[in-house]
């Protein structure tokens, strides 16, 4: 795998297919805390449909991460404890 360029932006053509598809993804939680926190202090996102794409993003992002009261009450008060 090549190395990133700093310098250049990720281009992501929202009305092609391909970036609509969805699928699914396996990644420990802190794998996923990882890119959500990396996401939320480098994305600009600029116009109306990226601003709507990096909202929905990051919905299903927090969606993913947050604990259901259920596990809570299983596991104890934290996943982590």
């Amino acid at each position: 795998m090549e190395p990133i360029d700093p310098s250049t932006s990720v281009s992501v053509d929202l009305t092609d297919e391909d970036a609509n598809e969805e699928i699914t993804l396996s990644l420990t939680r802190g794998q996923l805390q990882l890119i959500n926190e990396f996401l939320s202090q480098n994305i600009q996102p600029r116009g109306y449909e990226m601003i709507a794409f990096a909202f929905d993003m990051f919905k299903r992002l927090n969606d993913a991460l947050e604990v259901p009261e259920e596990t809570i009450g299983t596991f104890g008060t934290n996943m982590g404890e």
